[in-house]
């Protein structure tokens, strides 16, 4: 099952996908995922994003500098590797919850993640939450919006 959350930037959506891991942990349930946060420097200003794992693991999704990549999303330079090598095991390996923040422009520039989500979709007894933009002109995003629950 798939379940989505959707809404515009910044309404929200990945301060409740934390509320409810930080939830469902204290239930003791199983749950694996990610979710992506803002990185900000001393001046408040947003430098990048980061992806950081239900088991507390984090690294680099993408910056406006340092990070070299032919994957650009705005001004934000996409560090496919280092997404790839924390997103992909966890959705290789799905516990019967998974929590996914988000499935959005940056996430997809991998086609490995692509690939693990479509495989993961097709578990029969996986619930899985993620966060998807609210308005999107790509395929993938919005053939998985006409898989969500209501």
């Amino acid at each position: 099952m798939l379940i989505c959350l959707t809404g515009t930037p910044g309404i929200g959506k990945t301060t409740i996908i934390k509320k409810l891991i930080e939830h469902l942990r204290g239930q003791n349930l199983k749950l694996e995922g990610f979710f992506t946060e803002e990185v900000r420097n001393g001046q408040g200003n947003r430098e990048g994003f980061d992806i950081v794992t239900v088991n507390n693991g984090r690294g680099v999704l993408s910056r406006k500098s340092g990070v070299h990549s032919s994957f650009k999303v705005g001004s934000y330079c996409v560090d496919i590797n280092q997404f790839e090598s924390l997103a992909i095991p966890l959705l290789n390996n799905p516990q019967k919850l998974m929590v996914i923040d988000e499935i959005g422009k940056m996430e997809l520039c991998s086609e490995k993640f692509k690939g693990a989500m479509e495989s993961l979709l097709n578990y029969p007894d996986i619930t899985i939450i993620a966060t998807v933009p609210l308005k999107s002109n790509d395929i993938f995003i919005n053939n998985l919006k006409k898989n969500c629950k209501n």
